[in-house]
């Protein structure tokens, strides 16, 4: 599958994320891949350009983007477009946040 193409990030995005990592690294996930496919992948990920680690990135949360849209509407077929839009975004960020950037979607979230 090829991955939609974005524009290169600048310049100023790129050291933006460096510094992001240096100062919160990523937790260590565990996998149930073999640990000689995973030294493959870090390799190819190593031999990427920063830009292309970055659109794979953004390749990678619009596929999670469409599974979760895909899974909400199996699960709850009598939403609304707009219902799934919010469900989504329900998903995606605190529920704190949620409530105050959508207060009027507040009793909707009550009774799903």
């Amino acid at each position: 599958m090829r991955l939609k193409t974005y524009p290169a990030a600048p310049e100023k995005i790129l050291k933006c994320l460096y510094r992001m990592k240096k100062l919160a690294p990523c937790p260590t996930v565990k996998t149930n891949t073999p640990q000689e496919i995973e030294n493959i992948q870090i390799e190819i990920l190593r031999k990427m350009k920063p830009e292309e680690r970055l659109e794979t990135t953004f390749g990678l949360f619009e596929i999670e983007r469409k599974l979760l849209i895909e899974g909400i509407r199996n699960r709850h077929q009598q939403y609304s477009g707009e219902e799934v839009r919010l469900a989504l975004i329900r998903i995606m960020i605190p529920y704190e946040l949620f409530e105050k950037a959508y207060p009027q979607a507040k009793e909707w979230i009550r009774d799903s």
